[in-house]
């Protein structure tokens, strides 16, 4: 499953950037970015933007967005930043209360789109970390050259990868609220998750909870 640490890690590479050198850009260890490569420790998105911004690249080709997506997102910031200055320079003097209305509404529609944008990201991110670790099992501490090949790691991985992959069927803002639930289910124990599946099923069959017409829901 392609993660933001995996594309951290490769990016990294590419560049000739050591574990060693981002630790230190960072402020932090080599162990926790190991960790961080490896899907098994979540960041928010302030600091996947300071990674970013390390590697000489987009926070959001980090968080997996494809390229149309990050030119929509890019062309929204350079908005934002032109109205903003529009903003500033009719304030001053005698301002155009008219269009300084206007101005605002505008900034405001591109900061909402924005900030819709990096919570998606960003749940989508510690949701996929939480699926990681909920997919690997408790091993002995044993040295990794004498760990055998285990295949039912390799059929965890996959149901991950295929669970994921439905969420492509959804709108945007039911893979939000999809990934926010992963991520919570994954910080509960056995008998938490238990209750909670148990409790969805009731939901479920609620009829004023229920869709009311073909297809996914998309409210």
């Amino acid at each position: 499953m392609d993660s933001v640490g995996e594309r951290i890690k490769e990016i990294r590479l590419k560049k000739g950037i050591t574990q060693a050198d981002l630790a230190v850009a960072l402020d932090t260890t080599t162990a926790a970015i190991s960790r961080y490569e490896l899907g098994k420790r979540e960041r928010r998105f302030a600091q996947v933007q300071t990674i970013a911004d390390v590697l000489g690249v987009s926070v959001f080709e980090l968080y997996g967005f494809p390229s149309e997506r990050q030119i929509q997102i890019e062309n929204s910031q350079r908005m934002l930043s032109r109205i903003k200055e529009e903003i500033q320079r009719n304030s001053e003097g005698t301002p155009d209360e008219t269009l300084q209305y206007i101005l605002q509404l505008a900034a405001d529609f591109f900061e909402k789109d924005l900030q819709e944008t990096v919570n998606l990201a960003t749940i989508a991110h510690n949701a996929q970390v939480q699926a990681t670790l909920l997919s690997q099992p408790e091993k002995p501490n044993v040295p990794p050259a004498v760990q055998k090949i285990d295949l039912a790691q390799k059929r965890r991985d996959k149901r991950v990868d295929n669970l994921v992959s439905m969420f492509c069927n959804y709108s945007d803002d039911t893979q939000s609220r999809i990934l926010n639930i992963v991520a919570i289910f994954g910080r509960l124990n056995s008998a938490g998750q238990k209750y909670a599946v148990r409790h969805i099923k009731e939901l479920a069959e609620l009829p004023r909870y229920q869709i009311q017409k073909a297809g996914h829901d998309k409210t």
